[in-house]
C-alpha cells in the first residue's frame, strides 16, 4: 500500500522527509496511518485536455515599457 508521509521519520536506516512517498506493507502502512505520520496516497489525476486550444497570443495587446532615465550631471561653477 502507498503512503504519503505528514511528517518527517527515519523509516529502514534513512530520513525521510515530509511528503515522501513510501511503498510499503498493509500492516507498516496501517501502523504509520493509525499514529498520524501518514495518510494514503491517492496519485493526482493526469489532464487529458489541452487548455491552450484558441488561445491566439500568450501576451496582452497594450504592453508598456518604461523608458531609461539618465541622470543630468550637475553644472559646475
Amino acid at each position: 500500500m502507498k503512503i504519503r508521509l505528514t511528517s518527517s521519520i527515519l523509516w529502514d536506516g534513512y530520513h525521510r522527509e515530509a511528503g515522501d512517498v513510501l511503498d510499503l506493507t498493509d500492516v507498516e502502512s496501517s501502523n504509520l496511518i493509525g499514529r498520524g505520520r501518514a495518510v494514503p496516497y491517492v496519485e493526482p489525476e493526469k489532464i487529458t485536455t489541452n487548455r491552450a486550444i484558441g488561445v491566439e497570443k500568450s501576451e496582452p495587446e497594450n504592453v508598456t515599457t518604461r523608458k531609461s532615465y539618465k541622470r543630468k550631471p550637475k553644472a559646475k561653477g
